[in-house]
């Protein structure tokens, strides 16, 4: 039987959004779950790794933006402001005004 250890933040927004889906996920294939909390900060401060508020302001901006996409998702819609606005295709990434993909791995 698969087993799925979770490890979450319950600081963290991303945990909320998540809600019960990983559970229903785990039931749907018959595998066990654990819940491992653990404490985010603590675990930037061992890794070095930099919490949200100590952030750049542009990575701040692109985190808020991130969440607003998957509440929109998890809610069963989009963000206007990703998709109409910004070009933002759910599966495809960004697009140009001519149509073309933008981003890490813009298309010939």
């Amino acid at each position: 039987m698969a087993h799925i250890d979770y490890y979450f933040a319950t600081i963290s927004p991303f945990t909320y959004l998540t809600g019960t889906r990983l559970d229903e996920i785990a039931q749907k294939h018959g595998a066990t779950l654990a819940y491992k909390p653990l404490d985010i900060m603590q675990l930037f401060a061992r890794t070095g790794g930099t919490p949200p508020p100590e952030r750049h302001p542009n990575r701040q901006e692109y985190r808020l933006q991130d969440l607003r996409r998957r509440a929109g998702y998890r809610a069963g819609r989009h963000d206007p402001c990703l998709s109409d606005r910004c070009g933002f295709r759910p599966g495809i990434g960004r697009q140009g005004a001519n149509g073309q993909r933008r981003g890490i791995h813009p298309q010939p």
